[in-house]
């Protein structure tokens, strides 16, 4: 599977592209390489779950669906402000060396999508399914990766201890930017 290896530097390029893209004043060598770069980072997400707004999102509005991604690990609160200011991104984003960053980058955008739910149930179950997708795609980056297999084990019990993390303490980031349906 052909990754991305420094995604800030790509989203940087990217940016620059889409500047002189969105404003038509981009030549037509800059339009090419906009639309591979745009190809190249929709296959970064390949044979990932992701839901059917996510999917629409980065297909449609890939810098849309940049802004949401921060990596793991949640902004929200001085306490997950004061962990990700504490701990490096290149130690968060892995798990013993497999980089989990496009499963996290999913997992970012699928808690940031504003939907309007009709019911806190339907929420509560799009939450759980992000969650859920989150974990899966966790362990197939574990499994497609070329390193050594010595660690996988110990790679899918902190996959385990993740998805048990955003279960259970995701739900400020997830409703963050959402309105809770009246009961």
């Amino acid at each position: 599977m052909d990754r991305i290896k420094n995604i800030n530097k790509f989203e940087a390029e990217f940016n620059k592209l889409y500047k002189r893209f969105d404003a038509e004043i981009a030549t037509a060598d800059e339009r090419n390489a906009f639309a591979e770069m745009h190809y190249k980072y929709i296959k970064r997400f390949d044979n990932l779950e992701m839901s059917l707004e996510a999917k629409e999102l980065l297909y449609n509005n890939p810098k849309a669906f940049m802004n949401y991604t921060n990596g793991v690990g949640s902004s929200v609160g001085w306490f997950n402000s004061f962990l990700k200011w504490i701990i490096p991104k290149f130690v968060r984003n892995k798990m013993f060396g497999v980089d989990i960053t496009p499963g996290s980058d999913l997992h970012d955008v699928e808690y940031s999508l504003v939907i309007i739910f009709k019911s806190l149930a339907s929420g509560v179950s799009f939450k759980n399914r992000a969650d859920r997708a989150f974990k899966r795609n966790m362990d197939y980056l574990i499994k497609e990766d070329k390193g050594l297999d010595f660690f996988d084990h110990l790679r899918f019990a902190k996959s385990k201890l993740y998805l048990c993390g955003v279960g259970n303490f995701g739900n400020a980031s997830f409703w963050s930017n959402k309105k809770k349906p009246k009961v």
